[in-house]
């Protein structure tokens, strides 16, 4: 069951190429280099299809597809327990990401 756009959580852009832009959460969106992802990222490190947000009845959640970089959140790569790893994030309507060069 997809949530009314104006109730959907937001993903919030706040440093890098897409600062301010922001997403709603009201399915999956995809996040990649190619051109079918939602949020394209000309950037070689980041996989073709590299992670996906989406929300459910149990609440917002960051997938890693299986990406070579991998993905992070509070600076810690979220585990490669299986294939792709996901992790629920606190409720919030608003999530926040910044998209940072690797080290």
């Amino acid at each position: 069951m997809h949530q009314p756009v104006d109730d959907a959580p937001m993903l919030l852009a706040q440093k890098g190429p897409f600062d301010g832009q922001r997403w709603s959460i009201h399915g999956n969106l995809l996040i990649g280099r190619d051109d079918d992802c939602d949020i394209v990222i000309p950037n070689r490190q980041v996989s073709r299809h590299h992670a996906r947000f989406y929300a459910d009845d149990e609440g917002v959640w960051v997938e890693d597809l299986g990406s070579r970089n991998g993905t992070h959140f509070n600076g810690a790569p979220l585990q490669q327990v299986e294939m792709p790893s996901r992790l629920r994030l606190p409720s919030s309507s608003c999530i926040s990401v910044q998209m940072q060069p690797c080290p």
